[in-house]
């Protein structure tokens, strides 16, 4: 399936941010490869997170993603999501954290 760009990652993405593939599992205890691998570029570049690979998401990998978008707001950069599982879309949604977290029209 081919990654979609919203609007306004797409400016980001133009602008010099770095595409990464989050893990099918961003669970507690298999969040450390990810957050490492994020942080490496986050503190300099925009971050577009690809989500579509995600399967399952617990507590634990939600707070590694606002973990995450903290680190990007202290650094000004962005943390941004897109093309979320239909799952991952819900839970987000249900804790209020996909407006802070999901691309427009994501």
């Amino acid at each position: 399936m081919a990654t979609q760009f919203p609007t306004d990652c797409l400016q980001a993405s133009l602008a010099g941010a770095r595409l990464l593939e989050c893990p099918p599992r961003l669970i507690r205890g298999s969040e450390a490869e990810l957050i490492a691998t994020v942080l490496a570029v986050l503190r300099t570049f925009c971050v577009i997170l690809d989500m579509s690979a995600v399967e399952v998401i617990d507590a634990g990998g939600v707070g590694s993603l606002m973990t995450l978008r903290q680190v990007a707001e202290q650094s000004g950069t962005t943390l941004s999501l897109i093309n979320p599982t239909q799952h991952t879309r819900e839970i987000l949604t249900v804790l209020g954290l996909d407006s802070v977290l999901l691309c427009k029209d994501a």
